[in-house]
């Protein structure tokens, strides 16, 4: 007869896989959440970029806020919407990024992540690649193209062109930069994103059930 000790109900069977916790499974959906809007605004930025510059220059604008500037008045029309759309990409960055960083920190140390796993190692990985990205991204690179960036637009309204093509110059020189780091983010996030869908994916097996979707009953050998 199989034992029917409370602690034998308990233990789980060495061939099936323990129950998740709702609360593992709550905290799982939340970290798959804020890398799916931390990819989304990160792409989302990137695609509205590469509109609004082109378009500005089709359409040639002359800013009135601008009249003595003599200078590029597409460049800072397109420089105005851009900075707006990349200032709310970088709070749900920062959001995002603390997000998935406290639920990574819980999944692993409180809700038990199958650490000897390839794909939790290829998800801590890419987590911690994002991480890295979006601090230098945040901390240094963001705050000094804006600083630049507020500079050109001060001595283009103050009519002083030269000065102000050279604070133009100094936040292009960061343009490449700037590319990379969301280039790499929006990879790092992919990845990990992807990685958690594939953990947490039903997979085959577990109790055999009949065409009723009730589960097989036991004989009284267990099998």
């Amino acid at each position: 007869m199989p034992d029917e000790s409370p602690a034998a109900v308990l233990t789980p069977r060495p061939d099936k896989t323990p129950p998740t916790s709702v609360a593992a499974r709550v905290c799982e959906c939340v970290h798959l959440l804020g890398l799916a809007v931390w990819f989304g605004a990160v792409s989302m930025s990137a695609v509205v970029a590469a509109v609004v510059f082109p378009l500005m220059r089709r359409l040639d604008p002359t800013l009135g806020k601008y009249p003595l500037y003599t200078g590029d008045h597409a460049m800072l029309a397109g420089g105005h919407v851009g900075n707006s759309v990349f200032f709310v990409a970088d709070i749900v960055q920062f959001a995002c990024a603390g997000l998935v960083l406290l639920t990574t920190i819980l999944l692993v140390g409180f809700l038990g992540w199958p650490m000897k796993r390839v794909a939790t190692a290829v998800r801590l990985l890419a987590i911690g690649g994002a991480l890295m990205v979006v601090s230098y991204h945040l901390m240094v690179l963001a705050p000094r193209m804006s600083e630049n960036l507020h500079e050109y637009w001060a001595l283009a309204e103050a009519g002083q062109t030269e000065q102000a093509e050279a604070a133009r110059a100094r936040f292009s020189a960061d343009h490449p930069k700037a590319r990379n780091t969301l280039t790499g983010t929006a990879g790092f996030v992919l990845v990990a994103f992807l990685a958690g869908v594939w953990v947490v994916q039903p997979r085959g097996g577990g109790e055999k059930r009949t065409p009723s979707g009730l589960e097989k009953p036991r004989l009284a050998g267990g099998v």
